[in-house]
Protein backbone atom coordinates (compact mmCIF):
# COMPACT_ATOMS: atom_id res chain seq x y z
CA UNK A 1 0.00 0.00 0.00
CA UNK A 2 1.61 3.64 -1.27
CA UNK A 3 1.98 6.39 1.62
CA UNK A 4 -0.56 8.11 -0.17
CA UNK A 5 -3.41 5.55 0.51
CA UNK A 6 -2.24 5.33 4.20
CA UNK A 7 -2.54 8.37 4.66
CA UNK A 8 -5.62 9.35 2.67
CA UNK A 9 -7.19 5.86 5.01
CA UNK A 10 -5.72 7.60 8.17
CA UNK A 11 -7.63 10.61 7.29
CA UNK A 12 -11.09 9.13 6.36
CA UNK A 13 -11.03 7.20 9.93
CA UNK A 14 -9.58 10.27 11.64
CA UNK A 15 -12.31 12.30 10.41
CA UNK A 16 -14.70 9.39 11.12
CA UNK A 17 -14.23 9.40 14.63
CA UNK A 18 -16.34 12.45 14.96
CA UNK A 19 -19.45 10.82 13.14
CA UNK A 20 -19.26 7.37 14.17
CA UNK A 21 -16.91 7.25 17.50
CA UNK A 22 -18.27 3.36 17.79
CA UNK A 23 -16.60 2.13 14.27
CA UNK A 24 -13.59 4.00 14.77
CA UNK A 25 -13.52 2.41 18.75
CA UNK A 26 -14.59 -1.08 16.73
CA UNK A 27 -11.41 -0.70 13.84
CA UNK A 28 -8.14 0.97 15.93
CA UNK A 29 -6.03 2.78 12.89
CA UNK A 30 -1.78 2.90 13.25
CA UNK A 31 0.35 5.97 14.16
CA UNK A 32 3.60 6.37 12.60
CA UNK A 33 6.35 8.75 11.55
CA UNK A 34 8.65 6.56 8.61
CA UNK A 35 7.92 5.80 5.64
CA UNK A 36 7.98 1.91 5.86
CA UNK A 37 11.19 1.09 4.45
CA UNK A 38 14.42 1.15 6.80
CA UNK A 39 17.39 2.34 5.66
CA UNK A 40 19.68 1.17 8.37
CA UNK A 41 19.35 -0.50 12.05
CA UNK A 42 20.16 0.53 15.35
CA UNK A 43 20.50 -1.08 19.03
CA UNK A 44 22.98 -0.44 21.99
CA UNK A 45 23.22 -0.99 25.77
CA UNK A 46 20.87 -0.85 28.54
CA UNK A 47 19.35 1.41 29.97
CA UNK A 48 19.60 3.13 26.54
CA UNK A 49 16.57 2.91 24.67
CA UNK A 50 14.89 4.27 21.24
CA UNK A 51 11.73 5.99 22.08
CA UNK A 52 8.77 7.96 19.70
CA UNK A 53 6.34 10.28 20.67
CA UNK A 54 2.96 9.92 19.52
CA UNK A 55 0.07 12.69 18.80
CA UNK A 56 -3.15 10.94 18.85
CA UNK A 57 -6.07 12.74 17.09
CA UNK A 58 -7.59 12.78 19.87
CA UNK A 59 -7.22 13.98 23.41
CA UNK A 60 -8.19 10.72 25.32
CA UNK A 61 -7.00 7.50 23.58
CA UNK A 62 -6.39 3.89 23.92
CA UNK A 63 -3.51 2.60 23.03
CA UNK A 64 -4.18 -1.49 21.90
CA UNK A 65 -0.93 -2.39 20.47
CA UNK A 66 2.77 -1.33 19.40
CA UNK A 67 5.16 -2.70 16.52
CA UNK A 68 8.81 -2.09 15.55
CA UNK A 69 10.74 -2.91 12.76
CA UNK A 70 13.79 -4.79 13.30
CA UNK A 71 15.66 -7.93 13.32
CA UNK A 72 17.39 -9.89 16.46
CA UNK A 73 20.14 -12.40 15.85
CA UNK A 74 19.68 -14.92 18.33
CA UNK A 75 22.96 -17.28 19.88
CA UNK A 76 22.68 -20.62 20.71
CA UNK A 77 22.21 -19.52 24.66
CA UNK A 78 19.24 -17.19 23.39
CA UNK A 79 18.53 -15.95 27.33
CA UNK A 80 17.46 -12.66 28.58
CA UNK A 81 14.74 -9.97 27.26
CA UNK A 82 14.27 -7.00 25.82
CA UNK A 83 12.13 -4.00 27.61
CA UNK A 84 9.01 -2.00 26.04
CA UNK A 85 7.45 0.70 27.73
CA UNK A 86 4.98 3.73 27.29
CA UNK A 87 5.41 7.11 28.87
CA UNK A 88 2.72 9.50 29.31
CA UNK A 89 3.92 13.23 28.04
CA UNK A 90 5.86 13.75 30.94
CA UNK A 91 7.88 10.53 30.63
CA UNK A 92 5.53 8.87 33.71
CA UNK A 93 5.96 5.54 33.29
CA UNK A 94 2.52 3.87 32.64
CA UNK A 95 3.09 0.60 31.07
CA UNK A 96 5.95 -2.00 30.99
CA UNK A 97 6.65 -5.55 29.78
CA UNK A 98 9.63 -7.76 29.30
CA UNK A 99 9.68 -9.78 26.38
CA UNK A 100 11.85 -13.01 26.34
CA UNK A 101 14.09 -13.38 22.82
CA UNK A 102 13.65 -16.67 22.77
CA UNK A 103 10.07 -16.85 22.59
CA UNK A 104 9.21 -13.89 21.05
CA UNK A 105 11.80 -14.06 18.23
CA UNK A 106 11.44 -18.29 17.83
CA UNK A 107 11.13 -18.84 14.43
CA UNK A 108 12.42 -16.28 12.99
CA UNK A 109 16.40 -15.85 13.67
CA UNK A 110 18.02 -13.27 12.22
CA UNK A 111 14.26 -12.35 10.04
CA UNK A 112 14.03 -8.50 9.14
CA UNK A 113 9.80 -7.45 9.75
CA UNK A 114 7.39 -5.70 12.10
CA UNK A 115 7.03 -7.48 15.30
CA UNK A 116 3.89 -6.13 17.44
CA UNK A 117 3.12 -6.44 20.97
CA UNK A 118 -0.23 -6.30 22.08
CA UNK A 119 -1.40 -3.68 25.20
CA UNK A 120 -4.42 -4.50 27.36
CA UNK A 121 -6.51 -1.36 26.33
CA UNK A 122 -3.95 1.46 27.64
CA UNK A 123 -5.87 5.01 27.98
CA UNK A 124 -3.29 7.68 27.34
CA UNK A 125 -4.14 11.35 27.51
CA UNK A 126 -2.31 14.06 25.13
CA UNK A 127 0.96 12.60 23.64
CA UNK A 128 2.88 9.71 25.14
CA UNK A 129 5.81 7.69 24.06
CA UNK A 130 6.85 4.28 23.10
CA UNK A 131 10.05 2.99 24.37
CA UNK A 132 11.77 0.03 23.26
CA UNK A 133 15.17 -0.77 24.70
CA UNK A 134 16.69 -3.48 23.00
CA UNK A 135 19.17 -4.69 25.93
CA UNK A 136 22.26 -5.62 23.42
CA UNK A 137 25.17 -7.46 24.88
CA UNK A 138 28.35 -8.62 23.55
CA UNK A 139 27.53 -12.73 24.11
CA UNK A 140 23.42 -12.60 24.25
CA UNK A 141 20.93 -11.80 21.59
CA UNK A 142 21.46 -8.90 19.40
CA UNK A 143 18.08 -7.41 18.53
CA UNK A 144 18.51 -4.33 16.36
CA UNK A 145 15.59 -1.82 15.32
CA UNK A 146 14.98 -0.37 12.21
CA UNK A 147 15.64 3.11 11.33
CA UNK A 148 14.10 5.61 8.33
CA UNK A 149 16.54 8.57 7.36
CA UNK A 150 14.45 9.53 4.81
CA UNK A 151 12.69 12.77 4.38
CA UNK A 152 10.67 14.27 6.36
CA UNK A 153 12.04 14.40 9.44
CA UNK A 154 9.43 13.99 12.08
CA UNK A 155 11.60 15.07 15.43
CA UNK A 156 9.56 12.77 17.34
CA UNK A 157 12.42 10.01 17.74
CA UNK A 158 14.56 10.10 20.75
CA UNK A 159 17.04 8.21 22.65
CA UNK A 160 16.05 7.38 26.30
CA UNK A 161 17.75 6.41 29.17
CA UNK A 162 14.73 3.49 30.49
CA UNK A 163 16.05 3.80 34.21
CA UNK A 164 15.67 7.55 34.85
CA UNK A 165 13.25 8.25 31.96
CA UNK A 166 15.32 11.01 31.09
CA UNK A 167 15.72 11.90 27.22
CA UNK A 168 19.06 11.53 26.31
CA UNK A 169 18.65 13.07 22.91
CA UNK A 170 16.34 13.89 20.19
CA UNK A 171 17.22 13.23 16.61
CA UNK A 172 14.93 15.67 15.07
CA UNK A 173 16.14 17.64 11.87
CA UNK A 174 19.01 19.82 13.36
CA UNK A 175 20.46 16.45 15.05
CA UNK A 176 24.13 14.98 13.94
CA UNK A 177 21.77 11.91 12.13
CA UNK A 178 18.46 13.13 12.01
CA UNK A 179 16.50 9.80 12.08
CA UNK A 180 12.97 8.30 12.50
CA UNK A 181 12.75 5.33 14.89
CA UNK A 182 10.66 2.34 12.61
CA UNK A 183 8.38 2.47 15.96
CA UNK A 184 4.46 2.22 15.80
CA UNK A 185 1.34 2.61 17.90
CA UNK A 186 -2.02 1.33 17.02
CA UNK A 187 -5.16 2.59 18.87
CA UNK A 188 -8.35 4.59 18.57
CA UNK A 189 -10.32 7.11 20.17
CA UNK A 190 -12.13 6.23 23.57
CA UNK A 191 -14.98 8.11 25.70
CA UNK A 192 -15.19 8.54 29.22
CA UNK A 193 -12.32 5.95 30.32
CA UNK A 194 -11.61 4.43 33.52
CA UNK A 195 -8.81 6.36 35.31
CA UNK A 196 -6.14 5.17 38.27
CA UNK A 197 -5.24 7.68 40.63
CA UNK A 198 -3.34 7.65 44.10
CA UNK A 199 -4.60 8.61 46.52
CA UNK A 200 -2.22 8.86 49.53
CA UNK A 201 1.37 7.48 50.98
CA UNK A 202 1.95 5.80 54.31
CA UNK A 203 5.04 4.68 55.56
CA UNK A 204 5.51 1.29 58.00
CA UNK A 205 8.37 0.06 59.66
CA UNK A 206 9.57 -2.06 56.46
CA UNK A 207 7.45 -0.74 53.23
CA UNK A 208 5.73 1.91 51.54
CA UNK A 209 2.00 1.54 51.28
CA UNK A 210 0.57 3.48 48.37
CA UNK A 211 -3.30 3.71 48.18
CA UNK A 212 -5.12 3.87 44.67
CA UNK A 213 -8.54 4.44 43.68
CA UNK A 214 -10.46 3.48 40.51
CA UNK A 215 -12.43 6.12 38.98
CA UNK A 216 -15.63 5.35 37.09
CA UNK A 217 -15.40 1.69 36.76
CA UNK A 218 -15.48 -2.04 39.35
CA UNK A 219 -11.90 -3.75 39.76
CA UNK A 220 -12.48 -7.08 39.29
CA UNK A 221 -8.44 -7.52 39.74
CA UNK A 222 -5.14 -6.15 40.29
CA UNK A 223 -1.49 -6.76 39.34
CA UNK A 224 1.46 -4.72 40.85
CA UNK A 225 5.03 -5.19 39.33
CA UNK A 226 8.14 -3.64 40.33
CA UNK A 227 11.06 -3.38 37.98
CA UNK A 228 14.80 -2.65 39.78
CA UNK A 229 17.46 -0.47 38.15
CA UNK A 230 19.32 -4.11 37.75
CA UNK A 231 15.96 -5.59 35.65
CA UNK A 232 14.57 -7.72 38.21
CA UNK A 233 10.85 -7.86 38.56
CA UNK A 234 9.51 -8.19 41.99
CA UNK A 235 5.90 -9.05 42.58
CA UNK A 236 4.09 -6.61 45.14
CA UNK A 237 1.70 -7.23 48.23
CA UNK A 238 -1.74 -6.16 46.95
CA UNK A 239 -4.72 -5.39 49.26
CA UNK A 240 -7.96 -5.03 47.81
CA UNK A 241 -10.38 -2.67 49.84
CA UNK A 242 -13.19 -2.85 48.12
CA UNK A 243 -14.69 -2.22 44.23
CA UNK A 244 -12.96 1.06 43.64
CA UNK A 245 -9.67 1.35 45.54
CA UNK A 246 -7.22 -0.66 46.97
CA UNK A 247 -2.95 -0.99 48.43
CA UNK A 248 0.11 -1.92 46.97
CA UNK A 249 3.17 -2.85 49.26
CA UNK A 250 6.42 -1.84 47.77
CA UNK A 251 9.70 -2.67 49.78
CA UNK A 252 12.12 -1.79 47.01
CA UNK A 253 13.13 0.90 44.80
CA UNK A 254 12.71 1.05 40.77
CA UNK A 255 9.41 1.45 38.45
CA UNK A 256 6.42 0.74 39.90
CA UNK A 257 3.61 -1.43 36.86
CA UNK A 258 0.32 -1.49 38.33
CA UNK A 259 -2.54 -3.04 35.99
CA UNK A 260 -6.17 -3.03 37.11
CA UNK A 261 -8.85 -5.63 35.36
CA UNK A 262 -12.12 -3.88 34.63
CA UNK A 263 -15.01 -4.76 32.94
CA UNK A 264 -14.06 -5.23 29.15
CA UNK A 265 -9.93 -4.16 29.61
CA UNK A 266 -7.35 -2.69 32.26
CA UNK A 267 -6.47 0.14 33.48
CA UNK A 268 -2.56 0.63 34.28
CA UNK A 269 -0.02 3.28 35.88
CA UNK A 270 3.77 3.60 35.85
CA UNK A 271 4.91 4.99 39.07
CA UNK A 272 8.68 5.65 39.90
CA UNK A 273 10.02 4.88 43.46
CA UNK A 274 12.13 6.23 44.65
CA UNK A 275 14.60 5.12 47.46
CA UNK A 276 14.53 8.11 49.70
CA UNK A 277 10.94 7.87 49.62
CA UNK A 278 10.64 7.14 52.85
CA UNK A 279 12.90 9.82 53.96
CA UNK A 280 11.23 12.51 51.63
CA UNK A 281 7.64 11.01 52.91
CA UNK A 282 9.20 11.44 56.54
CA UNK A 283 10.39 15.04 55.73
CA UNK A 284 7.63 15.97 54.58
CA UNK A 285 5.23 14.14 57.70
CA UNK A 286 8.20 15.94 59.90
CA UNK A 287 7.25 19.17 57.89
CA UNK A 288 3.75 18.73 58.45
CA UNK A 289 3.98 18.71 62.10
CA UNK A 290 6.23 21.85 62.37
CA UNK A 291 3.65 23.42 59.78
CA UNK A 292 0.24 22.34 62.15
CA UNK A 293 2.37 23.95 65.09
CA UNK A 294 3.60 27.15 63.50
CA UNK A 295 -0.07 27.41 62.63
CA UNK A 296 -1.54 26.94 65.94
CA UNK A 297 1.31 29.75 66.81
CA UNK A 298 -0.09 32.06 64.27
CA UNK A 299 -3.54 31.53 65.48
CA UNK A 300 -2.50 32.43 68.84
CA UNK A 301 -0.97 35.52 67.37
CA UNK A 302 -4.07 36.19 65.38
CA UNK A 303 -5.99 35.88 68.29
CA UNK A 304 -4.11 38.32 70.78
CA UNK A 305 -4.00 40.59 67.68
CA UNK A 306 -8.01 40.58 67.95
CA UNK A 307 -8.13 41.20 71.45
CA UNK A 308 -5.55 44.82 70.70
CA UNK A 309 -7.65 45.43 67.51
CA UNK A 310 -10.95 45.24 69.69
CA UNK A 311 -9.25 47.79 72.49
CA UNK A 312 -8.12 49.82 69.98
CA UNK A 313 -11.42 50.32 68.07
CA UNK A 314 -12.64 51.13 71.96
CA UNK A 315 -9.58 53.97 72.52
CA UNK A 316 -10.70 54.69 68.62
CA UNK A 317 -14.10 55.35 70.00
CA UNK A 318 -13.45 57.07 73.19
CA UNK A 319 -11.05 59.15 70.89
CA UNK A 320 -13.84 60.43 68.54
CA UNK A 321 -16.17 60.76 71.56
CA UNK A 322 -13.23 63.22 72.81
CA UNK A 323 -12.64 64.78 69.06
CA UNK A 324 -16.43 65.63 69.23
CA UNK A 325 -16.30 67.13 72.70
CA UNK A 326 -12.95 69.49 71.60
CA UNK A 327 -15.11 70.32 68.45
CA UNK A 328 -17.97 71.59 70.39
CA UNK A 329 -15.67 74.08 72.66
CA UNK A 330 -13.73 74.91 69.86
CA UNK A 331 -17.09 75.70 67.92
CA UNK A 332 -17.98 77.75 71.15
CA UNK A 333 -14.59 79.36 71.04
CA UNK A 334 -15.33 80.44 67.79
CA UNK A 335 -18.11 81.87 68.73
CA UNK A 336 -16.71 83.72 71.59
CA UNK A 337 -13.77 85.28 69.50
CA UNK A 338 -16.74 86.40 66.67
CA UNK A 339 -18.58 88.32 69.90
CA UNK A 340 -15.15 89.72 71.15
CA UNK A 341 -14.17 90.87 67.64
CA UNK A 342 -17.43 92.30 67.75
CA UNK A 343 -16.92 94.08 70.85
CA UNK A 344 -13.48 95.12 70.14
CA UNK A 345 -15.07 96.85 66.67
CA UNK A 346 -17.45 98.68 68.72
CA UNK A 347 -15.08 99.75 71.14
CA UNK A 348 -12.52 101.16 68.57
CA UNK A 349 -15.44 103.28 67.57
CA UNK A 350 -16.45 104.61 71.18
CA UNK A 351 -13.04 105.22 71.69
CA UNK A 352 -12.73 107.00 67.95
CA UNK A 353 -15.95 108.59 69.23
CA UNK A 354 -14.62 109.92 72.67
CA UNK A 355 -10.62 110.89 70.73
CA UNK A 356 -13.06 113.15 68.77
CA UNK A 357 -14.60 114.40 71.46
CA UNK A 358 -11.56 115.03 73.61
CA UNK A 359 -10.06 117.02 70.66
CA UNK A 360 -13.08 118.93 70.65
CA UNK A 361 -13.27 119.83 74.48
CA UNK A 362 -9.22 120.65 74.26
CA UNK A 363 -10.70 123.30 71.55
CA UNK A 364 -13.43 124.70 73.17
CA UNK A 365 -10.98 124.64 76.60
CA UNK A 366 -8.07 126.63 74.61
CA UNK A 367 -10.75 129.07 73.50
CA UNK A 368 -12.52 129.57 76.65
CA UNK A 369 -9.00 130.14 78.04
CA UNK A 370 -8.46 132.67 75.71
CA UNK A 371 -11.50 134.68 76.18
CA UNK A 372 -10.77 134.41 79.79
CA UNK A 373 -7.13 135.99 79.65
CA UNK A 374 -8.51 138.45 76.82
CA UNK A 375 -11.41 139.40 79.45
CA UNK A 376 -9.00 139.38 82.32
CA UNK A 377 -6.08 142.02 79.88
CA UNK A 378 -9.09 144.74 79.47
CA UNK A 379 -9.87 144.46 83.27
CA UNK A 380 -6.04 144.95 84.21
CA UNK A 381 -5.97 147.36 81.65
CA UNK A 382 -9.19 149.85 83.25
CA UNK A 383 -7.75 149.05 86.66
CA UNK A 384 -4.26 150.55 85.47
CA UNK A 385 -5.86 153.26 84.07
CA UNK A 386 -8.22 154.59 87.13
Amino acid sequence: MSLRIQFGLALFLFLTSFLNPAFVSAVPFELRYDDGSFDYTWSDFHPVAAAVRFSPPSQIWAVSEVSFYGVCSLTKQPLGDFCIQIYDERLNLMYQRSCSFSSFFEGRNATFGWYAVEVPNLVVRGDFYVVISPRLTLDGPKLWIGVDDDEPIGGRSFTIDANSHGVIRCWDAASEFPRNFMIRAKGAPTEAPPELKLVSVEVVEDETLLRFSVLRANLKGVEAKLFTEIGDVKDCKVVVLDNSSFLVGVKFQGSLSISVEIEGGYVTMGLDVGGNLRDLYLDLLARCWTLGNESARLSNYLNRLAERNELLSQALNESDAMIWVLNRRVERLTQNVTLLEEENGQLKEDNLRLSNERTWLCVWLIALAAVAASLSAIEVRRWWRR
